[in-house]
């Protein structure tokens, strides 16, 4: 893949517990010339970041140099707009406030001279059309130019379902109202515990 063998960047929208970065990490698909942003709502960073930095193998990876011999520690960088390790940002941001999370993005570090993939995958459905349109209008701008010789370029792939009335809209369903019980549960038993 072009992107992932030069300087390039990667925005994961709605990221979750997504682990891809850590996998092209681990098989060395990328290294420190692709940025990797992933976005999602602060609550949902903070439990991402809690356990990225109580997992050995992941805080490993993110210091992993490209030259195995060379110790190259990354500082975990605690800003306004999320949580940075190196090329690897998360940040905290409602996806339907689309000038906000493009600012964001530049805040972090989003260069859109350079070649990016836009990844959503589950994400999109979840929010009603107006949002979707703003934002997708307002990442797609970034890459409009009136510049002849610019060779800014971005893909958007969205993974979503169609209708939640389909059969895999129905697996998502079943599987959000799953992991909406099983949080509900940690956050009863954390209240017993106290």
């Amino acid at each position: 893949m072009e992107l992932l063998e030069g300087a390039g960047q990667i925005v994961i929208l709605g990221c979750g517990y997504d682990t891809s970065f850590y996998e092209l990490k681990r098989k060395g698909a990328i290294n420190s010339s692709v940025n990797y942003f992933e976005l999602d709502f602060p609550d949902q960073i903070e439990r991402k970041v809690g356990i990225i930095n109580s997992t050995p193998t992941l805080l490993n990876l993110l210091t992993k140099s490209e030259n195995e011999s060379e110790d190259s520690s990354v500082a975990i960088e605690d800003q306004d707009w999320g949580v940075g390790y190196g090329n690897y940002k998360l940040l905290n941001v409602d996806l339907r406030e689309a000038e906000a999370t493009v600012s964001s993005l530049f805040s972090a570090g989003f260069d859109s001279s350079l070649p990016t993939l836009i990844l959503s995958e589950c994400v999109l459905v979840y929010l009603e059309d107006e949002f979707v349109t703003s934002l997708l209008s307002s990442i797609s701008s970034l890459f409009t130019s009136t510049d002849e010789t610019s060779n800014a370029s971005c893909v958007i792939v969205s993974y979503d379902m169609i209708s939640p009335n389909d059969r895999f809209g129905q697996m998502m369903t079943k599987v959000w109202t799953i992991f909406i019980i099983f949080q509900l549960l940690i956050s009863l038993s954390q209240e017993i515990v106290k």
